[in-house]
């Protein structure tokens, strides 16, 4: 029995191809979009070190090479005015460890403070984490942790368990509705732990409380949709529905609005939905290959997202996987009957 080599070679690249596929499942991006909030963001005059941080952030998610001078300019502002900022409470540690990871900054020396350590030093005995404990503040703590390369202790994981629900959402202080902010802060800490259970349960609250128009409530949507969907792009939920819903949002300036007005907090947390990652993953790199092409103005086209850092745990979603393994039993089947079937030659 003898097989075409060509024939055995183009099987074996088909299947090793589905393999990947289902390693991977593809994320929902408008890099384009992101990229034209993170311009409006570079425009605007930003000294208050928390929206710094949350602008660097954004600019690490969307990665565009044009606004390298933005990056420099507000880690510099990060770095002159972030430690007084982070000495305020332990979730302002977290908050500007994450963005100076973001960037490429080591949080334990870049500001003349270790921020890690505040970070694990804010995390009480009960596992409590803090100034406000609740998901927001224990979600930054889990990422600045994971992201320093950080074990995060299990007494945080069980802490932020008494903040869900039955309903499997999280709210911002228990017994309180479940809320999609605090959810999807959780749903990054759940990730970081690997929390396969309680994730499966939180993202079945997102599915239940996604609106018919793609958006999340909260204070304000365009900050909830966001925050909610960069959560679920790292556990490989499919986002589509909230990257469309966001670019709808977008002002003809590239900018977010609040209350009617353009915002920076907003603007940055839609850039980082946009982008289709998360805290855990948003890394700057402001090569041209990691920015992707830019959408033409106004186009909601969505664009593969880069690959994550941080292991995702896209098997939760059987959407992510359920076409490419049936693919890939066709043509194991193929090959099967291939290898069979003797070469006419």
């Amino acid at each position: 029995m003898i097989l075409r080599r060509s024939t055995v070679v183009a099987w074996l690249a088909t299947v090793l191809a589905l393999l990947v596929g289902l390693a991977v499942p593809a994320q929902a991006a408008d890099l384009g979009a992101a990229q034209r909030a993170t311009a409006w963001m570079g425009q605007q005059s930003i000294d208050d070190p928390g929206k710094v941080a949350d602008a660097l952030i954004a600019l690490a998610a969307s990665n565009d090479p044009t606004q390298a001078p933005v990056v420099d300019r507000l880690t510099t502002t990060l770095k002159d005015k972030g430690a007084a900022y982070a000495a305020g409470a332990p979730e302002a540690a977290a908050k500007v460890a994450v963005a100076l990871e973001a960037v490429g900054a080591d949080p334990r020396t870049a500001l003349g403070t270790d921020l890690i350590a505040a970070v694990k030093n804010g995390i009480a005995s009960d596992g409590s984490f803090g100034s406000y404990p609740g998901p927001f503040a224990s979600g930054l703590a889990a990422v600045a942790l994971t992201r320093a390369d950080e074990d995060v202790p299990a007494a945080l994981g069980t802490n932020l368990l008494t903040f869900q629900g039955k309903d499997g959402g999280f709210s911002y202080q228990a017994g309180q509705p479940s809320d999609a902010d605090s959810t999807a802060l959780a749903l990054q800490a759940l990730t970081a732990l690997g929390d396969d259970a309680s994730i499966r349960k939180a993202v079945a609250w997102a599915d239940q409380n996604i609106q018919p128009d793609g958006s999340y409530a909260g204070y304000n949507p365009v900050n909830s949709t966001a925050v909610m969907a960069s959560a679920l792009a790292a556990t490989g939920k499919n986002v589509d529905a909230s990257v469309i819903y966001l670019t709808s949002q977008q002002q003809a300036d590239g900018s977010f609005l609040n209350a009617g007005t353009p915002d920076v907090l907003a603007t940055a947390q839609a850039a980082l939905g946009l982008s289709g990652v998360s805290y855990l993953d948003a890394t700057w790199s402001g090569s041209p290959a990691a920015s992707g092409t830019p959408s033409p103005a106004g186009s909601s086209t969505a664009t593969p997202a880069a690959v994550p850092a941080v292991p995702a745990a896209g098997w939760l979603d059987p959407s992510a996987w359920l076409g490419s393994a049936a693919a890939l039993v066709v043509v194991v089947g193929a090959v099967v009957v291939g290898l069979r079937r003797p070469s006419r030659r």
